[in-house]
């Protein structure tokens, strides 16, 4: 009840992966299960997870918990969302009531899961 949770959506822009998938010397700190570590590797090391956020069953989970504070505005997507309406006004963010189970559960059967080990 007394976090914020703030989401980013969208994946990296293909300029910026194209650049760092060109570039050996610009890093990307991820844990390594060998190292039992956080280990800094090229972007053309690891392998791509080009799913949509809302696709990938962890972040799915994550959105519906999240989604059941007392609160629900302490559960926004920040990225991607246009704050002003047409005439220039502010638009206010709006919260999000969680999924039925049943409606989560047939969700998750759709959902793509991409842990490794």
């Amino acid at each position: 009840e007394h976090t914020l949770t703030l989401r980013i959506e969208s994946l990296t822009p293909d300029d910026v992966w194209n650049r760092m998938m060109a570039n050996e010397t610009e890093l990307v700190p991820v844990y390594d299960k060998d190292e039992k570590n956080v280990v800094a590797k090229p972007l053309k090391d690891l392998v791509a997870n080009k799913s949509a956020y809302l696709s990938r069953g962890w972040c799915m989970a994550e959105v519906e918990w999240s989604s059941l504070r007392t609160v629900n505005l302490q559960h926004q997507r920040i990225d991607g969302v246009d704050d002003h309406s047409d005439d220039g006004s502010r638009v206010k963010l709006n919260g999000r009531i969680p999924m039925t189970p049943e409606k989560f559960r047939s969700k998750m059967e759709e959902a793509v899961f991409t842990h490794r080990s």
